[in-house]
């Protein structure tokens, strides 16, 4: 799996294209190097596109689940961050979807939202981008 950074739209949003072959390895990796970037802030928004990647062979359930457990873990990190996912074939869409309600249940602050096309995703992040940004307003350790 590969991904590039697109910088040119910051502040507003990252822009970040996903392509090859999704696993949860090189999904960690692509989020600790974001995390772990001079750009990066908690709340920061992100467009993934994610058209370039092909279909996997290992257990999406199981992948989704761990990456909505690694989304908790690191919830301090990355805040209440806007993320709009750009999928354009429509059985991805129940996989980004199990992911938005798993992180939410989980109480992760993301906002998570799919979009079939980066222009609607676009304006979305564009339209919403006071509404996630920014450092955690609550302890989700308090409840």
């Amino acid at each position: 799996m590969k991904w590039t950074f697109d910088h040119s739209r910051l502040p507003v949003y990252l822009q970040v294209a996903v392509e090859g072959v999704a696993n949860i390895d090189d999904l960690r990796r692509l989020l600790e190097q974001l995390l772990e970037s001079e750009f990066w802030h908690p709340g920061m928004s992100i467009l993934v596109d994610l058209g370039g990647l092909k279909p996997t062979q290992q257990d999406k359930h199981s992948l989704i689940q761990d990456l909505i457990g690694y989304f908790v873990d690191r919830r301090k990190d990355i805040g209440k961050s806007c993320i709009a996912t750009v999928h354009p074939a429509a059985d991805a869409y129940n996989y980004i979807r199990r992911f938005e309600y798993g992180t939410r249940l989980r109480r992760s602050e993301v906002v998570v939202r799919n979009f079939m096309d980066s222009n609607h995703a676009a304006e979305w992040l564009t339209n919403h981008a006071g509404m996630c940004g920014g450092e955690s307003e609550t302890d989700p350790d308090a409840f």
